[in-house]
């Protein structure tokens, strides 16, 4: 297999960054591809209320393993590297601010598609509640944080953009797709993708996978302290909130009522503040990003393979298919 023209690192011809260096065999990245989908989709079908730390198993065996072998394999390497502390405060921050956005996505897509599809969602929730219950933080930033913020990112962020890094575009849309659609959730499903591009745009402008592990971990986190604190409250109600009983204790208890009455409005106050101090953190990114983005560009430009589009064919079938299986999965569980 040919690959990359060798660069010099005059302006006119720059050094080829990492992730197009040496990139992974399209067919390698196919096949293990399809063997993920098969291997989810039957995890999800077949073993249902499983504990919560079974999810780190099955990442690390499932994404990690698989992904080094790859690597090893084709001779190839990611782009892991230390982040400035300009970039880590901009990238952090934005983490940090755009969760709202995230919230937001996530509890409209949910509400939309369980209407659709009406699906009673009940039972799941209810185990998961209990899992989050008995667990403690630490446990549950290990397993729903930490794990996927790097066996997801070195997979989807890291083999699949460096296997189409002469496509940039072309690999955003299809790594963001495939890593939406693995999740085997309609109901994260676009939420889930949206990540999966910010992630990888943030990835491709950095050239730093690093930078997508940070986000990855700072939403999970964001999405764990919130569900902790969630089902700890909905735990006071039996475990799910009885709106007339509520009603009861907040009439007879006026502070109470003005300390949750606070809450809201400190917490809708922290969304609305965090969407400008998210925007002006982007224009930042942008800006400091501006020459190492140049220079990725014009690198990718003098990539001699270009993608097959046989391939392409074939991810674009596959995507199809854990749709439909992802449908289908919603509606058997």
């Amino acid at each position: 297999m040919q690959n990359s023209v060798p660069l010099s690192g005059s302006p006119e011809t720059p050094a080829l960054p990492a992730f197009l260096q040496k990139r992974v065999p399209k067919a390698l990245c196919f096949f293990l591809m399809l063997f993920l989908a098969v291997s989810f989709a039957v995890v999800d079908l077949t073993l249902t209320e499983t504990p919560l730390w079974v999810s780190s198993v099955l990442e690390v065996g499932l994404l990690l393993l698989p992904c080094a072998a790859v690597l090893l394999f084709s001779r190839s390497r990611l782009p892991l590297a230390p982040i400035s502390a300009k970039r880590l405060l901009f990238v952090t921050g934005m983490g940090v601010t755009g969760y709202g956005f995230t919230l937001t996505l996530n509890s409209s897509w949910a509400l939309l598609w369980t209407f659709i599809l009406g699906t009673d969602t009940t039972e799941a929730a209810q185990h998961t509640a209990e899992q989050m219950q008995s667990a403690p933080l630490w446990f549950l930033i290990l397993v729903i944080a930490v794990t996927p913020a790097i066996c997801e990112e070195l997979f989807f962020r890291g083999l699949l953009l460096k296997s189409y890094a002469a496509a940039p575009a072309a690999a955003l849309c299809m790594s963001s797709a495939l890593f939406s659609l693995l999740h085997y959730d309609v109901l994260r499903l676009f939420p889930t993708f949206y990540l999966g591009m910010f992630f990888g745009w943030v990835v491709m402008r950095t050239g730093n996978l690093t930078a997508g592990m940070i986000l990855h971990f700072l939403n999970n986190t964001f999405s764990v302290v919130a569900m902790k604190f969630s089902y700890t409250f909905l735990e006071r109600f039996g475990g799910e909130i009885d709106y007339d009983l509520l009603q009861q204790i907040l009439e007879g208890n006026p502070k109470l009522t003005m300390q949750l009455l606070s809450a809201e409005l400190i917490l809708l106050a922290l969304i609305l503040l965090a969407v400008p101090l998210f925007i002006l953190l982007l224009i930042h990114f942008i800006r400091d990003t501006r020459e190492d983005a140049q220079r990725i560009h014009l690198a990718a430009l003098n990539v001699i393979e270009k993608p097959k589009k046989l391939y392409s064919i074939l991810f674009i079938i596959l995507a199809a298919v854990m749709l439909c299986m992802a449908f289908v999965i919603q509606n058997t569980m």
